[in-house]
C-alpha cells in the first residue's frame, strides 16, 4: 500500500536530568547531535522538524523549529505537536539522543506501513515508540491521552492499532544496539564518541 510521508519531527524537548545538560546540544566529532540526525532524515523526507520547549533554543542551526504546544508533557507531548503540522498520511518520530539512527531502519519501518496508527521497531525483545511512523490522525487521540494525565509514550502502544516491527532478523544485535542507542548519561555520551 502506499502511504505518503513527506516530513519528520527531532523531539528536543527532553530535560536531560540523567544527563545534567541540553543533550541536542552534545557534539560528535564536531557536530551536534540535532544536525548529524537531520543529515539522515534529510535524505529520506523532503521536511525536517524539530519540537522543541524553548523558541529559539537552537541559535545557529538550519532546522525549522516548532514550539510545544502543550508544554511539560514530556515526548508525548512533542509528538502531539509534530503531527500539527501534517503533511501527508504519517510523520516519523525521532528523538534528539539517537545519533546513530540508521536510513536502512527508517526504510524498513516505513516498508511496513499497512494502514495502522503507529508503526515502531522491536528489536531483543524491546519495543522503541520514539522511533517510528505516527499517523497523522493520531493526533486527537494523543491530546486525549495527555488530558487525563498520561504522559508516557508507551501508553499508545496500548490506544492505537500498532505495528511492531521485528529487527533481530534484519540487522545484526550490534548494528541494532547503536542504531538505537539513547545518549542518557556520560558514559553513554563517552561511549558514542567512540564511534564513526
Amino acid at each position: 500500500m502506499d502511504f505518503s510521508t513527506v516530513y519528520a519531527v527531532i523531539l528536543c524537548g527532553g530535560q536531560s536530568r540523567r544527563f545534567g545538560r541540553d543533550k541536542a546540544l552534545l557534539t560528535l566529532h564536531g557536530e551536534s547531535l540535532l544536525e548529524i540526525l537531520a543529515r539522515t532524515l534529510r535524505s529520506h523526507f523532503d521536511d525536517v522538524f524539530f519540537v522543541s520547549d524553548v523558541r529559539d533554543k537552537f541559535h545557529g542551526v538550519d532546522i525549522p523549529y516548532l514550539v510545544d504546544e502543550i508544554p511539560g508533557q514530556g515526548p508525548l507531548g512533542g509528538i502531539y505537536t509534530g503531527l500539527g503540522v501534517c503533511r501527508g498520511d504519517y510523520c516519523f518520530v525521532t528523538a534528539c539522543d539517537t545519533p546513530f539512527l540508521g536510513g536502512d531502519v527508517i526504510q524498513a519501518l516505513r516498508n511496513e506501513i499497512q494502514g495502522e496508527d503507529v508503526i515502531v521497531p522491536r528489536y531483543q525483545g524491546l519495543v522503541e515508540p520514539l522511533v517510528g511512523f505516527y499517523a497523522c490522525r493520531c493526533r486527537d487521540g494523543i491530546r486525549d491521552v495527555l488530558q487525563s494525565g498520561e504522559r508516557q509514550t508507551r501508553a499508545l502502544l496500548t490506544k492505537f492499532r500498532v505495528r511492531q516491527v521485528n529487527l533481530d532478523d534484519r540487522f545484526s544485535a550490534e548494528y541494532l544496539r547503536r542504531v538505537f542507542w539513547n545518549i542518557n548519561t556520560a558514559a553513554d555520551y563517552d561511549a558514542a564518541k567512540d564511534w564513526r
